[in-house]
């Protein structure tokens, strides 16, 4: 997902999903777990037919249980460890995925001396058009956001919302190009991304 090759991280995106979830496939009674359909093995051990064989480790170590936050995260793209910028935004759909949604995800703003919590929406429509949408429980002093994947032969985005519209070229990453900009002092922000050369 961190390099954008997103047939492959959507694979394993899939198989973390289906091998975490007890009912997509089962695990064997002997080691079902009573708690939660959930599960988050020290060492899966997967069969060659797809079953589920159970663990080989510990049932949910701490973390083995980051690793699904840690993940969440990075499909979100948020990332609030820059100091020079509050917030950006680089959110990474994996393939037949149409919307992200997060809500009350904690971050820490570095421009404000409390942490805020974000509500955070970012999807696919139709003709490579993507809409975000963020409300914040503080004043983010800057936001850094990129949108897309649109194919590689997208040159310009429009982005229109806030009362403004800029046009912004886009950078190509391996097959696929991606629009970047920036928001200052923003608590609220509903953007929308279309583009306009090709």
């Amino acid at each position: 997902m961190l390099l954008d090759n997103i047939p492959i991280a959507s694979k394993a995106l899939g198989s973390y999903i289906k091998y975490s979830f007890d009912e997509f496939v089962p695990l064997p009674d002997y080691c079902d777990i009573e708690i939660s359909p959930y599960t988050f093995e020290d060492n899966l051990s997967v069969a060659e037919n797809g079953d589920n064989n159970g663990n080989v480790g510990d049932d949910l170590n701490i973390s083995n249980g980051v690793n699904g936050l840690r993940i969440a995260r990075i499909i979100a793209g948020i990332d609030d460890f820059d100091p020079a910028i509050s917030l950006k935004l680089i959110p990474r759909l994996p393939e037949g995925w149409e919307k992200i949604e997060v809500n009350n995800w904690l971050i820490s703003t570095h421009s404000t001396p409390n942490l805020a919590t974000i509500n955070f929406s970012y999807e696919k429509s139709t003709g490579n058009r993507f809409i975000m949408q963020l409300e914040s429980s503080e004043k983010l002093s800057e936001i850094l956001v990129r949108v897309g994947p649109f194919p590689g032969r997208i040159r310009k985005v429009r982005f229109t919302g806030e009362g403004q519209r800029t046009d912004v070229n886009t950078i190509r990453h391996g097959i696929h190009s991606w629009a970047f900009t920036r928001f200052k002092k923003v608590k609220s922000l509903k953007i929308t991304a279309l583009a306009i050369i090709y």
